[in-house]
């Protein structure tokens, strides 16, 4: 496992290969990046990060097989400008639960995953990103 500095496009992509490669193998990834704090009863592990650029890190999987990885924390490095550059495919949503929108990219039609992110204000007209903000929270949900 690659030792991240910090998240940009390219460590991202490398994370959604390496999740996607080892879907199958929950606690390989487990024993990669943290050990397992919490268990939730239905799915989703948390995990005590072994890497500081994390403050959380989570993985939801059904059958044994990861479907989410989660994760988050003040310096990771991405922002959305970076993030849009590639994703270039994006649909909005709003949670009013949570009151915040909610982002999911992805890089093509034939996606092989998406890149989930949300925000407490909107952060697009049509195409034009508003506020080129830093990323501090990321899900990469598995197709």
């Amino acid at each position: 496992m690659m030792e991240l500095k910090k998240i940009g496009v390219g460590e991202l992509q490398y994370l959604a290969a390496y999740f996607l490669q080892n879907r199958n193998s929950v606690e390989n990834v487990v024993a990669d990046f943290g050990e397992i704090e919490k268990n939730n009863g239905y799915g989703t592990l948390f995990l005590k990060p072994k890497n500081a650029l994390f403050k959380v890190f989570w993985i939801y999987s059904k059958d044994n097989r990861i479907m989410t990885v989660g994760f988050g924390g003040p310096n990771l490095g991405l922002s959305l400008n970076e993030l849009y550059s590639v994703y270039t495919n994006y649909n909005e949503g709003f949670n009013r639960y949570d009151e915040e929108y909610v982002y999911v990219f992805y890089s093509s039609k034939s996606y092989k995953y998406t890149v989930k992110i949300t925000s407490s204000s909107k952060l697009f007209e049509g195409e034009q990103i508003i506020d080129d903000v830093q990323i501090n929270g990321i899900e990469i949900v598995l197709k």
